[in-house]
């Protein structure tokens, strides 16, 4: 349960690094492409002295094109959440990528076989409750400013959220799967390293081609985004390990700590403000993770 707890822990870090970069003047681009460069540094220095053989020894491993795939689909769906977010709402863009779950959830069950037949009809409600938790904590304010549905052209109202979700979802599929099945327990140090290696060179071939002025403070805001993003993929892997790999369990009892620390983050560090809806949301994913977890000797 302790790699669960601290892959919620470095998401609400992520969470807190995004939220100073409105109020620092950090450019959140740029600062995403240092940060992969930082996850990489992050990486070699955790990994062991040895980092540089034990890097060069794994060129060749069957994981690899895994990680080059999930590099790439890092940078793509950073994009789609920040159009979505930008041309249609904040709250879609969070439903879409939280409800992105489904996907791992679905392919854990009934393509790895994982917990399917030491999972009960409590679990299941966890996982049940998780959803309509992810809608009601992200249910908008009052005066919350939305683009008219006439001024947003019909491609970008359905097809970025279905995007958003469907990368979100094969990212964390790929994870359980690389995880169950690629990788072992001595290599879930450096499998990230790879993937943010690739979206490291990803981020910058964009940002030059885009020819957009360079900042300090991108470095500053890639630094400390860049050490919680390495040990939030690291701890992730760890917890799917735990639990024998049984995402069904870890990504919608994972996604329901993130939105319930970071909502009390948010309230007591950002003086926001909950609605009704986002209360019950609050209530129903700290229920949620105890049905999701309830009976598993893993906790």
């Amino acid at each position: 349960m302790i790699f669960v707890i601290l892959c919620i822990l470095g998401n609400v870090a992520i969470f807190l690094s995004f939220r100073s970069f409105k109020a620092l003047g950090i450019n959140t681009l740029q600062a995403i492409v240092v940060n992969y460069t930082v996850c990489v540094i992050t990486g070699v220095a955790f990994v062991s002295q040895d980092a540089g053989a034990r890097l060069s020894a794994h060129w060749h491993q069957d994981w690899l094109y895994f990680a080059i795939f999930l590099g790439l689909l890092f940078i793509i769906t950073f994009y789609m959440m920040a159009l979505t977010t930008q041309r249609i709402s904040i709250a879609v863009a969070s439903i879409a990528s939280k409800m992105s779950l489904v996907i791992p959830v679905v392919f854990n069950l009934f393509f790895l076989n994982r917990g399917i037949h030491n999972m009960g009809w409590i679990n299941y409600a966890g996982i049940a409750l998780a959803m309509l938790s992810i809608v009601l904590s992200t249910w908008p304010n009052k005066g919350h400013t939305v683009l008219p549905a006439r001024r947003i052209p019909l491609a970008h109202r359905f097809l970025l959220p279905a995007m958003v979700f469907i990368c979100g979802g094969v990212i964390d599929t790929s994870l359980n799967f690389s995880n169950s099945r690629l990788i072992s327990r001595e290599e879930q140090g450096i499998f990230p390293i790879f993937i943010f290696l690739v979206a490291a060179i990803a981020g910058f071939i964009y940002s030059i081609r885009s020819r957009e002025r360079w900042h300090w403070k991108s470095l500053l805001g890639g630094l400390y985004l860049g050490i919680p993003n390495y040990f939030s993929v690291y701890f992730l892997l760890r917890a799917l390990d735990a639990f024998q790999n049984n995402g069904a369990l870890i990504f919608p009892g994972i996604n329901m700590g993130i939105i319930l620390s970071s909502s009390l983050m948010a309230f007591f560090l950002f003086r926001e403000r909950l609605n009704f809806f986002n209360i019950c949301g609050m209530f129903l994913a700290g229920l949620s993770l105890f049905c999701i977890f309830y009976g598993d000797p893993g906790i």
